[in-house]
């Protein structure tokens, strides 16, 4: 059993894309997005375990976006 335990009572779905360089007025192209799991207590848990301890998130899941975060 983890011994920390996060609980996140809002998740959300993070996205994020990037520029290869800003250039003033110019258009920008960016890469095609990143989605991931997101939330403070989910974001603290992934970072707990990415430093190799144990830490449990715990949050509530429903329809398109509860099936994003399970899996």
């Amino acid at each position: 059993m983890p011994s920390i335990v996060t609980i996140t009572f809002n998740p959300c779905i993070d996205k994020s894309t990037s520029i290869p360089q800003l250039i003033p007025e110019k258009k920008l192209i960016c890469t095609s997005p990143t989605l991931e799991p997101g939330g403070g207590g989910i974001n603290v848990a992934r970072v707990i375990n990415r430093f190799g301890a144990e830490a449990l998130a715990i949050f509530p899941s429903g329809g398109y976006s509860g099936q994003f975060l399970i899996n």
